[in-house]
């Protein structure tokens, strides 16, 4: 199967994030459910090192003592995207396109270390190492989690480097993947993907829930129009997303994260758009996943995608929503205005009011434990936005938005209507013909039963600002400077290469020293100046746009990528095809 482009419409990833209880004081109770996702630039003291000589741990006053923590390194590799070849792109699992099969096994640029606040511990001594005798040659790094609310509460954690280390990585969750199921489970909940590439069951795990499945599955509607050569009516649901099943792929081994990748594509009627196919990458963690996407539907983008024909797309109406079954039946709901209403299949009363711009989070909980989300969308175009909420039980009855987007009705009921608590968002009266489709979401799967409002706004607040993280190489054990930068002078190839756009170039500096990148010919005349500024020792990412020093784009042909300091100098070539 070979695809060339990104499709247009929905392109949706799931990406879920963290929770926390109202009402707490340590920074540890207010983010105890919540991950941090470290980039390599945050850790850049570790770069070059293998990964499985690199270990975490927290550091216990009460007791004086160390403790490894819960932690993965999740690899990527960078290169030009299969679906897409102008593009570059770094994944976490390996294209089979590609002629390498695996990472390189050391801490580079693209890399990630995750953990959990919850796991952090208190600030080390600066004498203070781990019992290992290779540890105690090499420097730690310490990882400094702050409060934004209070710069005085703080967790630590702590990076060491050893070859000797036989301790095996603590998995208190449980996070295992079942692919054939395309599922997944942690010691806390379990969540099961539909033929659709969408969230179709969520089960709280006792004692925190019930264990009883919640949920139907997630929900798009669609209507409008394409404009070919007429005007064509569209009414689009999830259906009309196609999972290539066999490109399913789950982390191997996850300790704090669990990765699913998958090729999706639309499918109306009999015809399947084999040649516009995009990525869902869907992160979990051990209370918790997210969810974010979107793409441009505007007639220029459209035009690139259909090969320059003249596409249109008329948006009319959308919806998206999250939609329960009837085990949800008992639980209320929360938003920034409705305060407890109850989820049973009779009708209520809602305030239907969404402030823009769109961030919205809804609580859902009861002794099934708490289901959160939270909300944002770009767009400000439309003239109407309003919570959709349907909570009727009665099968006869059309769907509560029939008058927009017709009888159908999809999910675990079939084409029996059953709505329990069903809510989201719903989009009106579109002004224009060029919009971006950038729906994000945060959901929470809470091991908590019987939650206030107050969890649901300090959850909003807490995503809204995230914690501060900084980091810093420590000395070593002996409490002497650690002499020699674990830095050298390099520039790496830049990437994508050839250049058909704008490209990233990526070089490391021993210390903090200016540096010159530059672009020239072939005869060695100059193009243009990529950075002439100081940086800090590590590795730096910087972009060339393609164009000379005067903003015009440059030929095809073959060019030098210059790299200059006062003590080192190197040069690349690179390709420019237009």
């Amino acid at each position: 199967m070979f695809w060339r482009k990104k499709s247009v419409l929905f392109i949706l990833l799931f990406i879920f994030g963290m929770a926390l209880p109202s009402g707490s004081k340590t920074l540890k109770e207010k983010r105890q459910y919540e991950p941090v996702i470290l980039p390599a630039q945050k850790i850049a003291g570790f770069y070059g090192i293998p990964v499985d000589e690199i270990f975490l741990y927290a550091y216990h006053q009460d007791s004086l003592s160390w403790e490894m923590m819960p932690f993965q390194i999740d690899e990527r590799t960078a290169g030009l995207d299969p679906l897409n070849q102008s593009d570059s792109i770094a994944f976490y699992f390996i294209p089979d396109e590609w002629d390498i099969d695996h990472h390189n096994g050391v801490l580079s640029l693209y890399d990630e270390l995750v953990f959990m606040i919850r796991d952090l511990g208190d600030k080390a001594p600066p004498k203070s190492w781990i019992e290992n005798e290779e540890a105690k040659t090499n420097p730690r790094l310490e990882i400094i989690i702050t409060d934004p609310d209070d710069a005085n509460n703080r967790l630590y954690g702590y990076l060491f480097r050893s070859p000797t280390i036989t301790e095996e990585v603590p998995t208190p969750y449980n996070m295992e993947a079942f692919p054939e199921q395309d599922g997944l489970s942690t010691a806390y909940y379990s969540v099961d993907i539909g033929e659709y590439g969408l969230i179709e069951d969520i089960t709280i795990k006792p004692p925190g829930g019930n264990g009883l499945d919640i949920f139907d599955t997630q929900k798009f509607r669609f209507k409008g129009f394409i404009d070919l050569f007429i005007p064509i009516e569209l009414n689009m649901t999830e259906e009309q997303l196609y999972l290539y099943h066999d490109s399913t792929k789950y982390t191997a081994r996850p300790v704090v994260r669990m990765i699913r990748q998958a090729i999706q594509t639309l499918q109306i009627g009999s015809f399947r758009s084999d040649d516009t196919p995009f990525y869902v990458v869907s992160k979990f963690y051990p209370f918790s996943g997210s969810i974010v996407g979107g793409t441009s539907i505007s007639s220029d983008d459209l035009k690139k995608y259909f090969n320059g024909a003249d596409i249109i797309i008329k948006m009319e109406n959308l919806r998206q929503s999250w939609d329960f079954n009837e085990n949800a039946k008992g639980m209320v709901f929360y938003n920034k205005y409705n305060n407890g209403i109850p989820i049973d299949g009779i009708p209520d009363k809602v305030n239907t009011q969404i402030d823009l711009p769109i961030r919205e989070w809804n609580l859902n909980t009861g002794v099934q434990g708490s289901f959160f989300t939270y909300t944002t969308f770009t767009e400000t175009k439309w003239q109407d936005v309003k919570l959709y909420f349907c909570d009727d039980l009665f099968p006869n009855k059309p769907p509560c938005d029939s008058g927009i987007f017709g009888n159908y009705e999809t999910g675990d009921s079939g084409h029996v209507k059953l709505s329990f608590g069903d809510q989201g968002i719903s989009f009106g009266n579109y002004g224009e013909d060029d919009i971006t489709l950038e729906l994000s979401f945060t959901a929470y799967f809470l091991p908590e039963k019987n939650l206030p409002k107050s969890t649901g706004k300090q959850l909003a607040n807490n995503i809204e600002n995230l914690v501060h993280i900084s980091s810093s190489l420590m000395t070593d054990v002996a409490g002497e400077p650690v002499q020699q930068s674990p830095f050298t002078y390099q520039l790496r190839q830049n990437r994508p290469n050839p250049v058909t756009g704008a490209t990233d170039v990526i070089f490391s500096l021993p210390g903090y020293e200016p540096v010159k990148i530059e672009i020239r010919d072939l005869n060695g005349r100059y193009i243009a100046t990529i950075t002439n500024r100081a940086f800090a020792a590590g590795w730096h990412q910087v972009r060339w746009n393609g164009a000379d020093e005067n903003g015009r784009a440059v030929a095809s042909g073959i060019y030098f990528l210059t790299m200059k300091t006062k003590q080192f100098y190197t040069a690349r070539k690179v390709m420019v095809l237009r």
